[in-house]
């Protein structure tokens, strides 16, 4: 027993120090092997380990993607260098850093260092093909004319990112260009411009061809606001001032592009303000239909379900509505379902609203009545005429799906509207008539048919002589007797047109919510010369 006992004593005894020698070597610093095989690095150090992605090879300004670990937390410090050239990260994290590669890369074989957290790298083993460019015009978006004055983009790929090296010619003649990226030019179509062959030159002798027959726009389009409020649902008063609304403000935009805020109406986080109306006497009127919170949430609040007004000296009241509900009435004491669309009539100021499925009349004094449509589901009884539902009738016998737009003509007395759920255009005589009006097509630039749905922001406005506007998505058509046409109003390649109106010498303005036409700019205003 004594023998064992010592046996098993030092054996306990060399497991100990075995132990302990082990966990002495775990708390030193660990090393592994360089990429080349040939140094070691501290676990702080940083590590290339790869790329990812399109390899080691591509023309300039395609993308470049090393990966590892230790890289600088904010990509803004890392950088690759491809031979002498520099590329800096467009992001990255710790563990991997994206480049384009440089916009002056020749081809051939350039060597790679990395340069992160401080150090510099350089990756042996892993060098850089950069291939002839090979630039590509974009299909999407494509447009075969546009206005003078007008912003254009031609888009594509892995264009130069060097305006230096980059030109636009139209009919043979030199266009100035605001910037460029590698995936767009941008430029102004210029004032004195005519039809013709529109060439696009990139890496100083690349061409390529974007139309053979551009098209110039007898209208122009000229800038009146830039960088100031996304305004939706724009109007605008005799002097020339915009009012528009900007989630839960009213702000106007003056003449000379002066921006005020007139009216905040509850939480900014709440979405609740629909259309803008303005009177003769400088009054503006606002809707606020069913809340809706930043992420969609439906959330009614105390300013829901009411139609506001704003004296000229900035005093905000309620002037119709008070909780929801469907009750004609004077003032206050008249209740809304959902006002959203709002119009006015400048000669009598009475102010047309669709709410839900029913347009409201209210009166300068705030009554409250039913012009026409009532709140019975559709489906019961629908007419469908080319498969679109039709119900035409006097006053509340007719039936709306989803208007989605709305404006008075003061030359025949008469309301027109877009019903998107129909997907068919109306129009309300003063006696509450509500007919349907077939559109027959001129045709035009882009898209030359009206596509008349709830998904598409749609507005409308009238000039003196009954022609109405109607912009559709990013489409701007012209109706004149039943006739459509966007042969001469196509704003070019842009985004959703959230405002329209005109002015009593009959120019358009348009707004916008992101960018109008695709443009790097904020919320801006446009006119339009027909």
């Amino acid at each position: 027993m004594k023998v064992l006992n010592k046996y098993a004593f030092t054996c306990i005894t060399f497991l100990l120090l075995l132990s302990g020698l082990l966990f002495i070597s775990g708390c030193k610093k660990h090393k592994e092997p360089y990429p080349d095989d040939t140094k070691t690095v501290t676990d702080t150090e940083p590590v290339v380990t790869g790329t990812m992605g399109g390899g080691n090879f591509g023309p300039p300004n395609s993308g470049f993607i090393v990966v590892g670990r230790n890289f600088s937390k904010d990509f803004r410090e890392s950088k690759i260098m491809f031979g002498n050239l520099t590329a800096n990260a467009i992001a990255g994290d710790e563990s991997f850093i994206s480049v384009n590669v440089p916009d002056n890369a020749v081809p051939g074989g350039y060597g790679i260092t990395v340069i992160t957290n401080g150090k510099s790298i350089v990756v042996q083993g892993m060098g850089f093909g950069v291939e002839a460019p090979k630039p590509k015009l974009a299909d999407w978006l494509r447009v075969a004319g546009a206005m003078r004055g007008s912003k254009m983009a031609i888009y594509g790929y892995t264009f130069s990112s060097n305006i230096a090296r980059t030109k636009v010619t139209l009919n043979g003649s030199p266009v100035v260009i605001d910037s460029v990226d590698v995936g767009a030019v941008y430029f102004t179509i210029p004032n004195n411009a005519t039809s013709g062959e529109l060439v696009l030159t990139t890496y100083d002798n690349l061409v390529m061809s974007y139309d053979k027959d551009f098209k110039i726009l007898p209208s122009t389009l000229t800038s009146v606001s830039t960088g100031a409020s996304r305004l939706k649902n724009i109007s605008i008063d005799a002097a020339g001032n915009f009012y528009g609304t900007v989630n839960n403000t009213v702000v106007q935009v003056t003449t000379s592009g002066v921006t005020t805020t007139l009216a905040t109406i509850g939480n900014v986080s709440t979405l609740i303000l629909g259309s803008t109306a303005v009177d003769a006497s400088g009054n503006i009127y606002v809707s606020s239909g069913t809340s809706y919170t930043a992420n969609g949430k439906f959330e009614p609040t105390e300013n829901s379900f009411k139609i506001f007004k704003i004296t000229p000296a900035g005093t905000l009241s309620v002037f119709a509505g008070s909780t929801q509900g469907f009750t004609d009435a004077q003032g206050v004491n008249a209740k809304f379902l959902s006002p959203t669309c709002l119009t006015i009539d400048p000669s009598t100021g009475n102010l047309y609203v669709n709410d839900a499925k029913v347009i409201r009349k209210i009166t300068p004094a705030g009554e409250v009545s039913t012009f026409a449509g009532h709140n019975e589901s559709s489906g019961h009884g629908d007419v469908f005429v080319n498969g679109l539902v039709q119900f035409d009738g006097q006053g509340v016998a007719a039936r709306f799906v989803d208007i989605t737009a709305m404006v008075f003509d003061t030359k025949t007395n008469t309301l027109y509207l877009t019903d998107g759920g129909g997907r068919t255009f109306r129009k309300v005589t003063a006696s509450g008539l509500v007919s349907t009006i077939p559109l027959s097509l001129e045709g035009g630039l882009g898209s030359n048919t009206i596509i008349i749905n709830s998904s598409l922001v749609t507005n409308m406005a009238v000039n003196a002589t009954g022609t109405i506007y109607l912009s559709n998505g990013r489409y701007l058509y012209k109706i004149k007797d039943a006739v459509s046409s966007n042969t001469y109003l196509n704003p070019v390649s842009g985004s959703d047109i959230t405002g329209l109106t005109m002015d009593n010498a009959g120019n358009i303005y348009v707004s916008n919510a992101k960018n109008f036409p695709f443009y790097p700019s904020i919320g801006a205003i446009y006119k339009i010369v027909p």
